[in-house]
């Protein structure tokens, strides 16, 4: 009889030994799978910074004035909002979606410009600028602009 009860007890034990390292175990998966994610919403944080330290925005041009110069060339004075992004030491020109390769640094909110004047841009001028950081990163273009010369 006294066996019987030695053999339950054991039982017992052996089935609470179990649960204790099923127990065990899944407290490791869980805390190691969280210790993972940690390090991965870590990664992605540092990879978001990198993108948004290096982001370089456009200007807003508030308005510009263009006009044929007796050298054949066209003057553009341009007023803008400058570019929120730090660091920004000159501003590019682009006249019907083509380079100028023209640059310009900005002088209480204006930026003036000279462009060749080409017969095909006939007398409307679609400008755009883009932001040039000291650090040779440039933006996207800003929103279009026209100029008309009359």
């Amino acid at each position: 009889m006294l066996n019987k009860k030695g053999q339950g007890a054991l039982e017992y034990l052996l089935i609470i030994g179990g649960v204790i390292i099923i127990a065990i175990i899944v407290i490791f998966i869980i805390v190691s799978t969280g210790s993972s994610s940690r390090e991965n919403v870590d990664s992605s944080q540092e990879k978001m910074n990198t993108v948004t330290d290096n982001a370089v925005f456009p200007p807003r041009i508030k308005n510009s004035d263009c006009d044929f110069l007796a050298d054949g060339n066209i003057s553009f004075a341009i007023n803008i909002y400058e570019s929120p992004t730090v660091g920004i030491n000159e501003y590019c020109l682009i006249v019907n979606n083509k380079d100028t390769n023209a640059c310009s640094i900005v002088n209480s909110g204006k930026l003036d410009f000279n462009y060749l004047y080409d017969a095909a841009d006939n007398n409307t001028f679609a400008i755009r600028l883009l932001s040039r950081s000291i650090t040779g990163f440039v933006s996207n273009p800003s929103i279009v602009n026209n100029c008309y010369i009359r």
